[in-house]
């Protein structure tokens, strides 16, 4: 059965939407967008070569779930496909992510921007990479003390040292030593 002019006028409208939020999105939220478009494509097809009046539905409804609308077709959900959601998401991972890692890590003192900056100047890092970095910028935020401010340069210059992984380990271990120490002495004090 062929598709009525309205259901394709309306799956064509949401795919168009749909592809210019993947066209405008950030590198890393590109490739995350990219995983909920059917197959292997890169952006969603408004074809309906072979398709049927309920698979051209299914798609329709597929498309409205990923720009965040309710059955009233109104847009109230954030999804990772808004800029807003997507940056709400990155948050929230990243807070999470420094959380456990300052429960794995007692005297831990990264904050969460700091994070961030690490993850975004790493790009995609590998477990190894990604605790290589922060033993670095942990290192670094003590040796420097009050010169440190967390900027987008600071995060560079340290993740720039030449420092082995074994080395940088072993230098946030004893920052992270001497955190907990004047941690213990301002309770008592």
């Amino acid at each position: 059965m062929k598709i009525s002019k309205e259901l394709y006028a309306e799956l064509r409208k949401l795919t168009r939407a749909a592809n210019r939020r993947i066209e405008r999105a950030t590198p890393g939220q590109r490739r995350a967008l990219e995983f909920y478009v059917p197959g292997d494509a890169k952006k969603w097809s408004s074809s309906v070569k072979g398709m049927n009046t309920q698979q051209a539905q299914a798609q329709i409804q597929r498309l409205r779930k990923f720009m965040g609308y309710n059955e009233k077709n109104e847009q109230v959900v954030i999804t990772t496909s808004s800029r807003k959601g997507w940056e709400q998401i990155k948050a929230s991972n990243v807070a999470k992510a420094n959380a456990t890692f300052g429960r794995r890590h007692a005297g831990h003192n990264i904050t969460d921007e700091e994070m961030a900056e690490i993850l975004m100047q790493l790009g995609d890092p590998s477990k190894q990479e990604f605790y290589h970095a922060v033993n670095k910028v942990q290192a670094m935020k003590g040796y420097m003390g009050s010169e440190w401010s967390g900027s987008k340069e600071d995060i560079a210059r340290a993740l720039a040292q030449k420092w082995s992984a074994q080395t940088a380990y072993k230098r946030a271990l004893e920052i992270r030593q001497l955190n907990i120490s004047n941690e213990k002495a301002e309770l008592q004090g």
